[in-house]
């Protein structure tokens, strides 16, 4: 009998031991989303596997490559719970320094584009939820960290290359054809290695690579790197 009275008055302790456990872990989650991350993106180009970095211009996720270098500001992002009813976790990035701006990253509903703005801009298109893979190193959308290509764009796709943009391109290259004649086709491929600039699509189908070719359309893998050293596996769950 008095072993089962100490039983029952010790249920209250346990049960506020485990809640206290279970707020803790929450806690630590918490800490852990709020981890400001770049991103790294590992793929081949032209022949050449590196460690990429993510940039954000023109309203999209692109690959600053060596192979092909966009100028770009650098991702610099964390988790962040979606407004909504279905709570999902979301995933913004800093897109501006001066002045400072933040915008929601999502996946383009109908371009499969990865892309950045405000939460009107997310309405409709894929919003998460985003999260890690086990291991914690990668990012992973609906739950898995496959699917993530490069898309290299046509000419003219980037809104980078305008009316105007693509005038002072075409003033140089008559120049440069003027001056070294003869070399019009080595300008040609040189001024197009240059503008070819790669962006983050998210195919977990494989239609865009099917649509697109292996020429076009190459699988990544997209890399938390956290910032100052900090590593989100030491925050203990």
């Amino acid at each position: 009998m008095v072993l089962g009275l100490l039983f029952i008055s010790a249920i209250p302790t346990v049960i506020g031991v485990g809640e206290a456990i279970s707020a803790q872990k929450k806690q630590n989650e918490a800490q852990k989303e709020k981890v400001k991350f770049a991103l790294g993106i590992t793929l081949t180009i032209d022949g050449v596997e590196e460690e990429a970095t993510g940039v954000l211009t023109d309203g999209k996720l692109y690959v600053d490559h060596s192979a092909c270098p966009v100028k770009g500001f650098k991702f610099s992002g964390w988790y962040f719970m979606y407004p909504g009813e279905e709570q999902l976790m979301g995933l913004v990035s800093m897109t501006n320094d001066n002045p400072p701006a933040l915008g929601w990253i999502f996946v383009d509903a109908d371009t499969r584009a990865v892309r950045y703005g405000s939460r009107k801009d997310t309405v409709g298109h894929v919003v998460g939820p985003w999260h890690w893979t086990p291991n914690e190193k990668f990012l992973t959308l609906r739950g898995g960290g496959e699917g993530f290509v490069a898309v290299k764009e046509e000419q003219g796709e980037g809104e980078e290359q305008g009316e105007e943009h693509k005038g002072d391109e075409k003033d140089k290259k008559d120049k440069k054809d003027e001056k070294e004649g003869g070399g019009a086709e080595a300008g040609e491929a040189g001024e197009e290695a240059a503008r070819a600039r790669w962006v983050i699509h998210w195919d977990p189908d494989g239609v865009l690579r099917e649509q697109l070719g292996d020429e076009r359309c190459v699988s990544v893998t997209l890399r938390r790197q956290l910032a100052l050293g900090v590593d989100s596996r030491y925050v203990r769950d």
